[in-house]
């Protein structure tokens, strides 16, 4: 109805955001990114779950797991104040699923965000990043951090969280028929359990993790950017029992 202001807003997005194409216009990468966080609702929407239980419990207390979603984040504690998890998610995928839906998108994001910070790529803006294990206290595991100088993102959790993502302890729970995709992550005693890490060596930093399933024992030792330089035990490509 007023081809002079649509004239001056497609050249406004032209080149940057759309091109030519096919006698037309198509999205450009950058537009297809901006056109797909607009339909997550990243910058309109707000929904608000909960809160409510959901399956598992508290591994510091056994109290019921609660979880909650607000802000574009789910949480998950217990009622004693204990934390067990937080993440972002896009509220699109929160509009119409339970908690629990929720909680499992939300995990399947962190491990996906853990798998490319130990790449050395920020999981938001795809910029390189440092990924490094900081020692803590004696009873807990090393920190592990991948901050984004860019845009400033940042994937921060236990030690442990550089185990979720590597295929032989994997392969190890699944032959002890516990695939780990099924379990939640505070449920994994190699990500919550400081007794289940040491540290071998402070400089430059070493650190082993001992899982043991059943009657056997993996032993993975992490580098000071958490990534896995040994695994000591079973043949954890062997098929399932």
């Amino acid at each position: 109805r007023d081809s002079g202001r649509f004239r001056y807003h497609l050249n406004e997005l032209r080149d940057r955001f759309v091109e030519k194409a096919d006698g037309g216009y198509r999205l450009t990468h950058a537009g297809e990114q901006v056109v797909g966080a607009i339909l997550a609702g990243t910058y309109t929407d707000d929904v608000s779950l909960g809160p409510a239980e959901i399956d598992g419990v508290c591994p510091d207390c056994g109290e019921a797991a609660v979880a909650t979603c607000e802000g574009g984040v789910c949480r998950v504690g217990c009622a004693n104040d204990h934390r067990l998890f937080q993440w972002s998610v896009p509220p699109n995928a929160t509009r119409q699923a339970t908690l629990s839906e929720v909680v499992d998108l939300a995990e399947l994001l962190a491990r996906q965000a853990i798998e490319c910070s130990l790449a050395g790529v920020c999981p938001t803006c795809y910029d390189p990043v440092t990924p490094t294990l900081t020692p803590r206290g004696a009873d807990e595991q090393p920190r592990f951090d991948a901050d984004c100088p860019s845009c400033g993102g940042r994937v921060v959790g236990p030690g442990g969280f550089c185990l979720l993502v590597d295929s032989r302890v994997a392969a190890f729970y699944r032959r002890h028929g516990r695939p780990i995709d099924e379990r939640h992550l505070w449920e994994l005693g190699f990500v919550t359990d400081g007794a289940a890490c040491r540290v071998v060596e402070e400089k430059p930093l070493c650190a082993e993790f001992v899982v043991t399933l059943d009657d056997e024992t993996l032993v993975v030792t992490l580098d000071g950017r958490g990534r896995v330089v040994g695994v000591d035990g079973p043949d954890t490509l062997s098929p399932e029992r």
